[in-house]
């Protein structure tokens, strides 16, 4: 489906187990319907399950429909959580001895808990120019929505400020983008990365303190049991996703398996703590990566499957880690997030729940998605339905975004006017209706 599809589909998030009608409206004239009596409508199950629990074969049924005023609607009870298509054709005739296709048209059916939800994009690791990005934090922030972000977040090497900068300047603006505070945190001596997001404090901050110097060594102390060179990591990774937590945020382990010059930054044992342990919120299964080394984020993925199969969910997270806001990796990377809203405790209980997935979409290459099956299978619905209209939408606001940091003194009041525009688009799609989970 592209944004400028020739039918307006309403809704196209259901219910299981409900009986929901499909309201499928012709947009431009030569969309129109023939008359009813020249149509048929076939529905088809992905899992092949049919409304009456039949196993579908590959000559599928067609069901009642009605059309009214130019409107097609179709009532279906969808069973079971999957996708369905509908295949509106044009019935043989005279001259016509075979059906004919007109128009196909594809909806997604959740259980309750996540039909209650809403899918947020977000990037939740980006740098700017107070610490080794190419612009400052507005630019950053704007250039984010341009991009599709829902929420983000500026997270400088070292520095929280920056963040606060740019939720300064995004307030000055009427816009439904969510900037939350951040950092990336550097432990002295210690060569793990981690996010800081959304945290209330600094953490960086908090390192020149002797409590911090007393805390780690009590931490590294207490395990003998790891090589000496693995002992200081792990403990200062573990102080500072405790202290992330204690802040309120949400503590990130970063690109495990990033590979700077010609080994992995953190030592394997080091990383097997930290795993094992897992004082952090989430992982980052996909980051930025270049074109030629993508093997980082498949090995990402493939630790969160073993750790997943062996232990159970873990919370992960996709990020650009962006350097600068026109560089190939910037808008490639992002997290998927199933929630409420896109305010930071919703986003943060949905990471910490395992309900987010982390998105590889390279220009030109399929997306990879990681995750669980359930949440991988609708991300990918998602992307090929509902993300072209929503970040065509955010488009077109981070475009005057960035029009008003450049000075145009009419692209705030006219941002003003798109706000909501994406809470509409999830109206649509979801038809208005939310289910408590």
């Amino acid at each position: 489906m592209s944004y400028h599809a020739s039918h307006e589909v309403t809704p196209v998030i259901v219910p299981t187990n409900r009986t929901t009608e499909i309201r499928i409206r012709p947009v431009y004239e030569h969309a129109a319907f023939p008359a009813a009596a020249q149509l048929r409508v076939r529905a088809i199950p992905d899992d092949g399950v049919h409304v009456d629990e039949k196993a579908v074969g590959w000559e599928y049924d067609s069901i009642p429909f009605k059309l009214t005023d130019g409107v097609l609607r179709i009532r279906y009870r969808f069973t079971g959580e999957q996708e369905y298509t509908f295949r509106v054709m044009r019935v043989a005739s005279e001259g016509t001895p075979a059906e004919t296709e007109i128009a196909t048209f594809h909806i997604y059916a959740l259980e309750p808990d996540l039909y209650a939800l809403r899918p947020f994009k977000g990037d939740l690791h980006m740098h700017s120019n107070r610490s080794d990005g190419v612009e400052p934090p507005a630019y950053v922030a704007a250039s984010s929505r341009l991009q599709g972000m829902d929420f983000m977040a500026v997270t400088d090497h070292g520095k929280y400020a920056p963040s606060l900068e740019a939720i300064a300047a995004m307030r000055k603006l009427d816009t439904d983008l969510r900037c939350y505070p951040g950092e990336e945190v550097h432990p002295p001596g210690c060569t793990v990365h981690i996010i800081n997001f959304g945290g209330s404090t600094s953490v960086n901050e908090c390192f020149a303190s002797k409590e911090y110097k007393r805390a780690a060594a009590r931490l590294a102390a207490r395990r003998r049991q790891l090589p000496a060179a693995a002992r200081g990591e792990a403990a200062a990774a573990e102080w500072s996703f405790k202290k992330i937590r204690a802040s309120g945020g949400l503590a990130i382990y970063c690109h495990p398996f990033w590979k700077p010059a010609d080994r992995y930054y953190i030592n394997t044992e080091a990383h097997r703590a930290i795993l094992r342990d897992r004082h952090f919120d989430a992982m980052e299964a996909v980051a930025y990566a270049s074109r030629d080394t993508r093997e980082w984020n498949a090995l990402n993925a493939a630790c969160y499957y073993e750790d997943r199969a062996t232990r159970g969910p873990m919370p992960i997270v996709g990020v650009s880690d962006g350097h600068g806001c026109h560089r190939d990796r910037f808008g490639w990377y992002f997290t998927i997030v199933m929630a409420p809203s896109a305010n930071f405790r919703d986003v943060a209980a949905g990471i910490r729940t395992a309900k987010a997935v982390a998105v590889e979409a390279i220009p030109n290459t399929f997306p990879r998605v990681v995750g669980s099956f359930r949440l991988t299978r609708f991300a990918y619905f998602l992307l090929r339905e509902y993300f072209p209209w929503h970040d065509a939408l955010c488009a077109t606001e981070g475009d005057l975004m960035l029009k008003h940091l450049a000075g145009d003194k009419v692209a705030a009041r006219h941002l003003a006017d798109l706000k909501g525009s994406v809470a509409a688009l999830q109206r649509r799609f979801w038809g208005g209706g939310r289910r408590k989970a």
